[in-house]
């Protein structure tokens, strides 16, 4: 409920803002044309300027209220997804004493040692010496031109 009446606050209020503003300006519009049209102007002004951008601002602040009552009814909030609680496999569950885990460290070390001098192995360093230069490629002839080339200028 707190998130309904959060987010209808934050849309009403502006849109209600608004339409106050735009019925502000139609009042004044309307009652610049009529005083051109009748004598009345000034009493038609004077009604126009205190009752339109009111009644502009509560219908559009309701028809918001209503529209954002509709959304809140269609769209339920989901609850978050609860996390997992944390499980280590049995490679990772730690161990009971300070030896076994100095065994694992150890394992895990040669494991990366091994691991890596098989990169190494795969893909050995190439030496500056022993590296060729690319064949030198021979450049691209010009296309023919079907029309002249502008002088250069001097």
């Amino acid at each position: 409920m707190r998130g309904f009446l959060l987010r209808s606050l934050k849309t009403v209020v502006p849109t209600a803002l608004v339409l106050a503003g735009c019925g502000y300006l139609f009042a004044h519009a309307t009652a610049a044309m009529a005083a051109t049209q009748t004598d009345t102007g000034e009493s038609l002004r004077d009604a126009l300027t205190s009752r339109l951008p009111f009644t502009f601002a509560a219908w559009g602040g309701g028809m918001v209220l209503v529209f954002e009552l509709f959304r809140s009814l269609w769209k339920r909030p989901t609850a978050p997804a609860e996390k997992p609680a944390v499980t280590l496999t049995h490679a990772a569950k730690a161990p009971a004493d300070t030896e076994e885990c100095e065994a694992l460290l150890d394992h895990m070390l040669l494991a990366a040692e091994s691991a890596e001098t098989a990169r190494m192995t795969i893909t050995p360093a190439v030496s500056v010496t022993d590296a060729t230069p690319p064949p030198r490629r021979e450049p691209m002839p010009l296309p023919e031109l079907d029309f002249p080339l502008p002088e250069p200028p001097q």
